[in-house]
Protein backbone atom coordinates (compact mmCIF):
# COMPACT_ATOMS: atom_id res chain seq x y z
CA UNK A 1 0.00 0.00 0.00
CA UNK A 2 1.50 3.40 -0.73
CA UNK A 3 1.67 6.49 1.72
CA UNK A 4 -1.43 6.93 3.30
CA UNK A 5 -1.07 10.66 3.92
CA UNK A 6 -0.89 11.35 -0.03
CA UNK A 7 -3.61 11.35 -2.61
CA UNK A 8 -4.74 7.47 -3.29
CA UNK A 9 -3.61 6.64 -6.88
CA UNK A 10 -6.34 5.61 -7.47
CA UNK A 11 -8.12 8.76 -6.82
CA UNK A 12 -5.65 10.91 -9.33
CA UNK A 13 -6.89 7.60 -12.11
CA UNK A 14 -10.31 9.34 -11.61
CA UNK A 15 -9.72 12.28 -11.44
CA UNK A 16 -7.37 12.55 -14.67
CA UNK A 17 -10.33 10.32 -16.17
CA UNK A 18 -13.40 12.80 -15.82
CA UNK A 19 -11.08 15.56 -16.93
CA UNK A 20 -10.44 13.89 -19.78
CA UNK A 21 -13.95 13.05 -20.35
CA UNK A 22 -15.27 17.49 -19.28
CA UNK A 23 -11.92 19.29 -20.36
CA UNK A 24 -13.86 22.40 -20.00
CA UNK A 25 -15.77 21.49 -16.09
CA UNK A 26 -15.26 23.50 -13.73
CA UNK A 27 -12.60 22.56 -10.88
CA UNK A 28 -13.49 25.29 -8.43
CA UNK A 29 -14.59 22.78 -5.23
CA UNK A 30 -12.03 19.65 -6.49
CA UNK A 31 -9.71 18.39 -4.00
CA UNK A 32 -8.63 15.28 -2.62
CA UNK A 33 -6.56 16.25 0.06
CA UNK A 34 -7.85 17.99 3.48
CA UNK A 35 -7.50 21.75 4.22
CA UNK A 36 -6.87 23.05 7.67
CA UNK A 37 -10.58 22.28 8.21
CA UNK A 38 -10.48 19.24 7.47
CA UNK A 39 -7.42 18.52 9.30
CA UNK A 40 -9.66 19.88 12.57
CA UNK A 41 -11.95 16.36 12.23
CA UNK A 42 -11.99 12.83 10.88
CA UNK A 43 -12.42 13.41 7.14
CA UNK A 44 -11.02 10.60 4.06
CA UNK A 45 -9.63 13.77 2.87
CA UNK A 46 -6.71 13.68 5.35
CA UNK A 47 -5.18 10.07 3.98
CA UNK A 48 -6.68 11.27 0.22
CA UNK A 49 -8.63 8.98 0.08
CA UNK A 50 -11.53 11.17 -0.97
CA UNK A 51 -12.25 13.24 -3.79
CA UNK A 52 -14.31 16.35 -4.56
CA UNK A 53 -15.81 16.62 -7.92
CA UNK A 54 -17.11 19.89 -8.77
CA UNK A 55 -20.75 20.33 -10.01
CA UNK A 56 -20.71 22.30 -13.15
CA UNK A 57 -24.43 21.71 -15.00
CA UNK A 58 -23.18 23.28 -18.23
CA UNK A 59 -20.08 21.38 -18.62
CA UNK A 60 -20.27 18.29 -16.82
CA UNK A 61 -20.60 15.97 -15.57
CA UNK A 62 -23.79 15.13 -14.89
CA UNK A 63 -23.58 14.76 -10.90
CA UNK A 64 -26.61 12.64 -10.35
CA UNK A 65 -25.27 9.60 -12.93
CA UNK A 66 -21.96 10.18 -11.88
CA UNK A 67 -22.79 8.90 -8.57
CA UNK A 68 -24.91 6.38 -9.58
CA UNK A 69 -22.03 4.89 -11.54
CA UNK A 70 -19.02 5.29 -8.97
CA UNK A 71 -21.69 3.70 -5.89
CA UNK A 72 -21.39 0.49 -8.39
CA UNK A 73 -17.23 0.30 -8.09
CA UNK A 74 -15.88 -2.20 -5.43
CA UNK A 75 -13.50 0.83 -4.64
CA UNK A 76 -16.13 3.15 -3.39
CA UNK A 77 -17.04 3.47 -0.19
CA UNK A 78 -19.30 5.83 -0.51
CA UNK A 79 -20.98 8.79 -2.18
CA UNK A 80 -22.05 12.49 -0.72
CA UNK A 81 -24.24 14.57 -3.50
CA UNK A 82 -26.96 17.12 -3.17
CA UNK A 83 -27.87 16.73 0.85
CA UNK A 84 -27.43 12.81 -0.01
CA UNK A 85 -25.33 9.72 0.82
CA UNK A 86 -25.31 6.43 -0.89
CA UNK A 87 -23.19 2.96 0.43
CA UNK A 88 -23.60 -0.37 -0.27
CA UNK A 89 -23.44 -1.36 2.87
CA UNK A 90 -26.55 0.53 3.95
CA UNK A 91 -29.99 0.02 2.40
CA UNK A 92 -28.45 -1.62 -1.04
CA UNK A 93 -26.91 1.66 -1.34
CA UNK A 94 -30.25 3.55 -1.71
CA UNK A 95 -29.86 7.39 -0.94
CA UNK A 96 -30.43 8.32 2.64
CA UNK A 97 -30.66 12.13 3.80
CA UNK A 98 -27.03 13.85 4.82
CA UNK A 99 -26.73 16.98 6.90
CA UNK A 100 -23.52 17.22 8.00
CA UNK A 101 -21.15 20.21 7.87
CA UNK A 102 -21.56 21.00 4.13
CA UNK A 103 -24.79 20.07 2.14
CA UNK A 104 -22.46 18.83 -0.93
CA UNK A 105 -24.43 20.72 -3.01
CA UNK A 106 -21.22 22.59 -5.12
CA UNK A 107 -19.83 19.35 -5.68
CA UNK A 108 -19.62 15.02 -5.41
CA UNK A 109 -17.85 13.68 -2.65
CA UNK A 110 -16.36 10.10 -3.22
CA UNK A 111 -14.74 8.40 -0.64
CA UNK A 112 -12.67 5.20 -1.52
CA UNK A 113 -11.79 2.28 0.58
CA UNK A 114 -8.00 2.46 1.93
CA UNK A 115 -6.95 -0.89 0.92
CA UNK A 116 -8.24 -0.26 -2.45
CA UNK A 117 -6.56 3.11 -2.51
CA UNK A 118 -3.58 2.02 -4.92
CA UNK A 119 -5.65 0.30 -7.51
CA UNK A 120 -4.94 2.40 -10.66
CA UNK A 121 -7.70 0.24 -13.27
CA UNK A 122 -10.24 2.22 -15.26
CA UNK A 123 -13.13 3.93 -13.83
CA UNK A 124 -15.96 3.22 -15.12
CA UNK A 125 -18.04 7.18 -16.09
CA UNK A 126 -20.83 6.13 -17.21
CA UNK A 127 -23.78 3.31 -17.02
CA UNK A 128 -23.40 2.86 -21.50
CA UNK A 129 -19.30 2.52 -20.86
CA UNK A 130 -17.99 -1.50 -19.91
CA UNK A 131 -16.81 -2.48 -16.37
CA UNK A 132 -13.72 -1.06 -15.63
CA UNK A 133 -11.26 -3.15 -16.78
CA UNK A 134 -12.97 -4.82 -19.36
CA UNK A 135 -12.96 -4.32 -22.89
CA UNK A 136 -16.13 -2.70 -24.84
CA UNK A 137 -18.35 -5.11 -26.28
CA UNK A 138 -17.51 -5.20 -30.04
CA UNK A 139 -20.88 -6.10 -32.01
CA UNK A 140 -18.86 -7.33 -35.29
CA UNK A 141 -18.03 -10.72 -33.83
CA UNK A 142 -22.20 -11.29 -33.32
CA UNK A 143 -22.66 -10.54 -37.06
CA UNK A 144 -19.70 -12.92 -38.32
CA UNK A 145 -21.68 -15.24 -35.65
CA UNK A 146 -24.88 -14.83 -37.47
CA UNK A 147 -23.41 -14.81 -40.80
CA UNK A 148 -21.64 -18.35 -39.88
CA UNK A 149 -24.69 -19.40 -38.43
CA UNK A 150 -27.53 -18.37 -41.55
CA UNK A 151 -24.70 -20.38 -43.51
CA UNK A 152 -24.93 -23.82 -41.69
CA UNK A 153 -28.70 -22.66 -41.59
CA UNK A 154 -28.70 -22.38 -45.87
CA UNK A 155 -26.55 -25.55 -46.08
CA UNK A 156 -28.21 -27.98 -43.99
CA UNK A 157 -31.89 -26.30 -45.84
CA UNK A 158 -29.98 -27.75 -49.04
CA UNK A 159 -28.47 -31.16 -47.70
CA UNK A 160 -32.18 -31.83 -46.73
CA UNK A 161 -33.38 -30.79 -50.20
CA UNK A 162 -30.85 -32.79 -51.91
CA UNK A 163 -31.72 -35.81 -49.17
CA UNK A 164 -35.75 -35.75 -49.83
CA UNK A 165 -35.28 -35.14 -53.41
CA UNK A 166 -32.78 -38.43 -53.55
CA UNK A 167 -35.56 -40.36 -51.33
CA UNK A 168 -38.35 -39.12 -53.90
CA UNK A 169 -35.98 -40.66 -56.98
CA UNK A 170 -35.38 -43.53 -55.18
CA UNK A 171 -39.19 -44.29 -54.32
CA UNK A 172 -40.24 -43.21 -58.38
CA UNK A 173 -37.77 -46.27 -59.58
CA UNK A 174 -39.14 -48.59 -56.78
CA UNK A 175 -42.68 -47.95 -58.28
CA UNK A 176 -41.97 -48.07 -61.66
CA UNK A 177 -39.81 -51.45 -61.39
CA UNK A 178 -42.92 -52.77 -59.49
CA UNK A 179 -44.96 -51.76 -62.15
Amino acid sequence: MSDTVSPAPTLLTLRDTIDARWPSRSKASDGIMGDAAHQARASDHNQGNAFDVTHDATNGPDLDALADVLIQDARTRYVIWNRRIRNRAFNAGAWRPYSGASPHTEHLHISVFAELRDDTSPWKLSAEEPPAGEPPVSTEGSRHVAVFFAGVGLLAAVALLVRHAAHDDRARRRRTAWS
